[in-house]
């Protein structure tokens, strides 16, 4: 799908001009949302999903697995978070179905909750760790470029590819580790 972008990390594409100057460059858009989900779309978001330009995307076993995997390689691999992963504020969303069974666990402690519709309520930073490699394990098995309007999955993009390390670690990175061994 070389003509094709994969959106993350989130489901809703949040600018109109990202949308508008991406597809200019690829000809569709895909997007990670889990069966059963309906995202609340801006209107030209939704024009351009009712003309098929903007698409869903269906997760597989092997990409789920494969996230699971390149995040504990991630985890055991740093010692310190960039800036785009280490932030405090309110948590963020991610569907159940968007996690492999056998990593579910190791997110579900790590969740300030997880409600009746499946959605684990995760401390920012985690959830962003976990989006840019889903994101990447997708892009990878599909043969797609990735893109984002969202300045802090760029700013986690190089360090994560890096593997970057130093003697000074995180407490996210501690906790996160220690649950994946």
């Amino acid at each position: 799908m070389i003509d094709s972008v994969l959106y993350f990390p989130s489901m809703s594409i949040r600018s109109s001009g990202w949308l508008k100057s991406s597809l200019m460059v690829w000809d569709h858009i895909y997007r990670i949302v889990p069966e059963g989900v309906k995202v609340a779309d801006a209107p030209e978001v939704a024009a351009a999903a009712d003309e098929g330009l903007v698409r869903t995307i269906t997760l597989e076993k092997p990409e789920l697995l494969s996230t699971a995997e390149s995040l504990r390689q991630f985890i055991d691999a740093v010692d310190t978070l960039p800036d785009g992963l280490d932030d405090a504020s309110n948590p963020r969303r991610i569907h159940r179905k968007k996690i492999d069974d056998t990593f579910y666990p190791v997110l579900a402690d790590l969740a300030h909750e997880v409600d009746y519709d499946g959605w684990m309520h995760l401390p920012p930073s985690v959830a962003r760790a976990y989006m840019f490699h889903l994101s990447l394990a997708v892009a990878r098995r599909r043969e797609m470029s990735r893109g984002t309007d969202d300045s802090e999955a760029w700013a986690v993009s190089p360090f994560s590819l890096s593997r970057a390390t130093s003697t000074d670690r995180t407490g996210m990175i501690k906790l996160l580790g220690s649950m994946c061994r």
